[in-house]
């Protein structure tokens, strides 16, 4: 192998681990939507209640609670909340 080639695999390498360093420290990309139902339940507000304040069904506000918790790898709600808030997705009170 060639010392050029060794330069160009090398710098083709460093460009690679970048692009992966990065990809992992990208925050979650939630929707306008579920940072709005996340909000809602930090304020303590059920899925009905929910449901009622955006006019949407409680079935939908537990879909988007739980793409919320998937995108922000969370267990669960309150997990998800507690993320979201570390990451000030989302905002106290």
């Amino acid at each position: 192998m060639r010392k050029g080639d060794l330069y160009l695999a090398s710098a083709f390498l460093v460009s690679a681990i970048d692009a992966m360093v990065e990809s992992l420290s990208e925050e979650p990309r939630l929707t306008n939507r579920e940072r709005e139902v996340l909000q809602w339940a930090a304020a303590g507000k059920t899925h009905f209640e929910t449901g009622v304040i955006l006019g949407l069904s409680e079935r939908t506000i537990k879909h988007h609670l739980m793409c919320a918790r998937e995108k922000l790898d969370a267990a669960n709600t309150v997990h998800a909340v507690s993320r979201a808030l570390a990451r000030r997705l989302i905002h106290p009170g």
